[in-house]
């Protein structure tokens, strides 16, 4: 470098650049709209337009509404959890796991939903909305000594004041302090007017600590939640425009059953507009010169049914959901790809269903037992865990998963009864405690069943469950 630099030579300087920050004339279409802002400034510029289209496919395009409930209802279950309090005061545990019981019957302040009902509700509004919003409230009217409630808020009322536009504390109805961290949520005031007088300068602001509210994060500093359409509403957009051409093109087939033309040119000439009605069962003479043909239809192609697949394919990608539980048909999979496809989305499941323990469940469980403790229905104690347990999603062969629970439980001793319980959705101790009662009950009753002789496996056999495809619907 020192001797280039005395006789004046330049040293050859590598440059390079990324292949995909490259535009020409045949990406640059592609990339106009791409911007290298924050997350928070694009939802402040595109949220409302989103929010709105994927309201209004959510409630037309029955596939999107379908996927979305399919998914909900996964997550949920007809119950929701089920709640386990662990300490070594048992009827501690079951003091608390009762009054919650009782509680999450009915926690919506109106006296509207229910604790699923909750949970479902807010699982919509991911899809359409972005996020959901419980304000945690007390109940002045209660008539129990748990007197705090839920209140559902709609978060389409999240936003910021007209009169505090201008302050940057204040993102997208949020009020942060320096490091992001939510201090107040601002809520216009009135709900009965929402149809009518959509924009009011009337608004609540609820402290942070008393409102629950539920996104997914995809960066850092994020106030607000993408609905989760919004990734597939190009795509569904597409697909249900070209499932319309595709019908009118069979309609204008199926109408225009026959053409008349003539290769005699001594035919006689016939306006364009000419027609002719041909009874069903008839024969019909046709003018001198002339012959009928039938249009062959070509629509839908015949690729139309492997399109639509493919395209349905990504509306279930976001969530992990495979193409069989977005179409409700297992047609064409084998017992090992549908397992494997069930699999990975039935991971995602779980993953939701852990967040919801963590930001909603385990802070409202915090507020009940503290109020519970007031009111000395329990005791005083800080040793406690709480355990959700989901209901067990469904099995696609029911036999080799219990075989398998047997081997790792009682042979390689790999697993715990309360891990293998948790698996079905139950509590292993409420199993142990009922297999005894009937145990002792069809003991006292002379029924008790001898000990099963253990299954010699047969010389030979092979398992080729796996090539077995599922009926349809599986």
């Amino acid at each position: 470098m020192i001797v280039d630099a005395i006789f004046g030579r330049r040293s050859p300087v590598r440059q390079f650049s990324l292949d995909a920050a490259r535009s020409n004339r045949l990406n640059e279409d592609h990339w106009a709209d791409a911007s290298d802002e924050s997350i928070n400034t694009i939802l402040a510029k595109d949220l409302s337009t989103i929010r709105a289209r994927a309201g209004h496919e959510f409630m037309n395009n029955p596939m999107v509404k379908g996927v979305a409930k399919t998914y909900v209802d996964d997550i949920v279950g007809p119950k929701g959890p089920s709640l386990a309090i662990q300490t070594d005061d048992d009827n501690y545990n079951t003091t608390l796991e009762q009054i919650w019981q009782e509680w999450w019957a009915l926690p919506d302040l109106n006296g509207v939903l229910s604790g699923p009902d909750v949970l479902g509700v807010s699982g919509f509004g991911l899809w359409t909305a972005g996020d959901y919003l419980w304000q945690i409230v007390v109940d002045d009217d209660a008539r129990t000594p748990i007197r705090h409630r839920i209140l559902v808020i709609n978060s389409r009322r999240m936003t910021t004041p007209y009169d505090r536009s201008g302050d940057d504390s204040i993102m997208l109805g949020v009020e942060r302090n320096k490091t992001g961290k939510p201090l107040a949520y601002y809520i216009e005031a009135d709900a009965l007017g929402e149809g009518l007088q959509r924009y009011s300068i009337e608004y609540s602001r609820v402290p942070a600590e008393d409102m629950i509210h539920g996104f997914e994060r995809l960066e850092p500093e994020q106030v607000r939640g993408f609905p989760w359409l919004q990734t597939c509403l190009p795509i569904v957009a597409e697909l249900r425009d070209y499932d319309k051409q595709v019908m009118e093109a069979a309609r204008m087939a199926a109408a225009l059953a026959v053409l008349l033309f003539a290769r005699n040119p001594d035919a006689g000439t016939m306006t364009v507009n000419d027609s002719t009605e041909i009874e069903s069962g008839t024969m019909k003479t046709l003018p001198p010169g002339y012959e009928a043909t039938q249009i062959t239809p070509t629509q839908p192609p015949a690729i139309y049914k492997e399109f639509r697949s493919e395209k349905l394919t990504e509306l279930g990608r976001p969530v992990g959901m495979p193409l069989l539980t977005v179409r409700l048909d297992a047609a064409g999979h084998s017992w090992s790809s549908a397992r494997l496809d069930r699999d990975v989305y039935q991971s995602g499941l779980r993953v939701q269903q852990s967040g919801i323990n963590r930001t909603g469940l385990n802070r409202l469980l915090d507020i009940v037992r503290r109020e519970a403790e007031l009111a000395r229905l329990i005791d005083v104690r800080d040793d406690y865990k709480y355990v959700w347990t989901w209901l067990p999603f469904s099995s696609i062969d029911p036999l080799k998963e219990a075989k398998g629970a047997t081997e790792r439980l009682f042979k390689s001793r790999v697993t715990t009864l309360a891990y293998e319980c948790a698996a079905l959705g139950l509590d292993w101790e409420d199993v142990v405690k009922q297999q005894k009662r009937e145990k002792e009950a069809l003991e006292a009753a002379g029924l008790l069943p001898a000990e099963p002789e253990p299954e010699e496996p047969e010389k030979g056999a092979e398992d080729d469950d796996d090539n077995e495809k599922p009926k349809s619907g599986a």
